[in-house]
């Protein structure tokens, strides 16, 4: 992202009521165990690592979109 980098744009988010609800999946390259904290501890409620192989990831987000949208439920968000 050219002006924020994601863990920014998640705590900015956060900042509003009607968005605090709202599900965040941090996808990144970052292997490092202090920014999967860092992530959850601003309120992402997952976090994935970008897979090189592109086929793979089409599984992957496959997978991700099976458990969103079938087996997960979260909140309405009211205004």
């Amino acid at each position: 992202m050219p002006k924020k980098n994601g863990f920014e744009v998640l705590e900015e988010m956060k900042k509003y009521p009607q968005l605090q609800l709202l599900p965040v999946i941090m996808l990144t390259t970052s292997h490092r165990e202090e920014d999967v904290v860092r992530a959850y501890e601003k309120g992402a409620c997952s976090y994935i690592h970008k897979l090189i192989d592109l086929d793979e990831f089409k599984q992957l987000i496959k997978q991700f979109e099976h458990y969103w949208t079938c087996i997960s439920r979260i909140p309405l968000v009211r205004e």
